[in-house]
């Protein structure tokens, strides 16, 4: 149990230097001057926030935030649970979890191991499921009948 609890506060604490040194790494980066395009983003059908322009630092500041936040919540709600309940395992799931998914956030494998990612970046369904497409413009629908319009009448001469 005490090794558990020691191996969580190690692995927050080493997440959170982590994320110091990315915090480090991109206020660091010169202003390119490069606009992103950043589109609207909902959640339950809800917008939460409209769709922006933003320099590459700008943007990763914001999704840095947006991760230090997440990190903290959970440590915070885990601890409670653990302080509550005293349940081990989600600990120890977190002891593994933690590293891990800040290990394939897209901003640690940009600024630290050099990857090129293309920003924006793909948002993850809260449910773990993937992003749907986005739906093809409306225009598209007239196609649709028209080919089917041409296989009717294909039709209709092969009958007569």
């Amino acid at each position: 149990r005490r090794h558990a609890e020691v191996g969580f506060v190690t692995a927050q604490l080493v997440c959170w230097a982590v994320l110091v040194w990315l915090y480090t790494k991109i206020e660091g980066q010169p202003e390119d001057g490069v606009k992103i395009q950043v589109p609207e983003v909902k959640q339950l059908g809800q917008v939460v926030s409209p769709p922006t322009d933003q320099t590459t630092k700008e943007y990763d500041s914001a999704k840095l935030k947006e991760q230090a936040k997440q990190a903290v919540m959970g440590a915070v709600v885990l601890g409670g649970v653990y302080y509550k309940w005293q349940y081990l395992m989600p600990l120890v799931l977190q002891i593994l979890m933690a590293p891990l998914q800040l290990y394939e956030s897209p901003l640690f494998q940009l600024h630290i191991l050099k990857y090129d990612i293309k920003r924006p970046f793909p948002t993850a369904s809260p449910f773990g499921l993937p992003s749907a497409p986005e739906a093809p413009p409306a225009v598209a629908a007239p196609a649709v009948a028209e080919k089917a319009a041409v296989k009717d009448t294909k039709k209709k001469n092969k009958d007569a």
